[in-house]
């Protein structure tokens, strides 16, 4: 039996570039990177000035507070994760049209791919970078110590594969990995929509050519149906 989306085919593309859906997002990233900077200020505080910023020399509290910045880094990226996963539940409905056969590719690490901007150093999608930090930060410790991909398979497999391409080492601890991470992508303090906005891009790539394949009036170049 054929299954067919309860969705109209305009509504639904016209969610994937509906910026209203990312500003909320924005916004939760502003709050969590106020919150990384309060936290670097008390770390910041409680740092010795006779041993200066030494890692082996770092006091609890600055142990403390920077596995919190982890944490929030963390946190932006499973953000991030929430609204990649929305776009392809999106993608996932409009595939059931008879229009998207052979322009919606089945499997999610071609969604991730297409149209997305991609890492400078490894050429990696940043939708699949986002979507792999995210997943090491919710499972990091389900992972075999030395992170050897041999002895895993699956989505575990892949993301492993993933992170070791941007840098990430599983001697470092989370913390040290997730900040590594966000560098990559250019999350930084002056930045911190950097991966909200990465996220739109993308999907405003999907939006421009499900326009045309369903050859529908697309609102941003005003182009009718050819």
């Amino acid at each position: 039996m054929t299954t067919t989306s309860v969705r109209s085919v305009p509504w639904l593309v016209e969610q994937l570039e509906d910026p209203f859906t990312m500003f909320p997002v924005e916004d939760v990233a502003d709050t969590l990177f106020q919150a990384v900077d309060e936290t670097e200020a008390r770390k910041a505080e409680h740092t010795d000035p006779w041993w200066g910023v030494n890692r082996k020399f770092w006091s609890v509290e600055q142990e403390h507070y920077h596995e919190k910045i982890g944490l929030l880094i963390g946190a932006m990226f499973v953000l991030g994760q929430a609204a990649i996963t929305q776009t392809v539940s999106i993608l996932n409905e409009l595939s059931k049209h008879p229009q998207a056969q052979g322009v919606i590719p089945s499997k999610k690490t071609s969604k991730l791919i297409a149209h997305a901007a991609s890492e400078a150093k490894t050429s990696l999608s940043k939708i699949v970078i986002i979507n792999a930090v995210s997943n090491y930060f919710k499972h990091v410790y389900e992972w075999p110590e030395q992170w050897d991909v041999a002895t895993t398979s699956g989505t575990q497999a892949e993301t492993i594969s993933i992170v070791l391409q941007l840098g990430m080492r599983p001697e470092k601890g989370p913390a040290d990995n997730l900040l590594h991470a966000a560098d990559c992508l250019g999350l930084h303090r002056s930045d911190p929509r950097a991966l909200a906005r990465c996220i739109q891009e993308w999907r405003e790539g999907w939006a421009r050519m499900l326009y045309a394949s369903f050859m529908l009036m697309d609102p941003f170049t005003a182009s009718p149906p050819s």
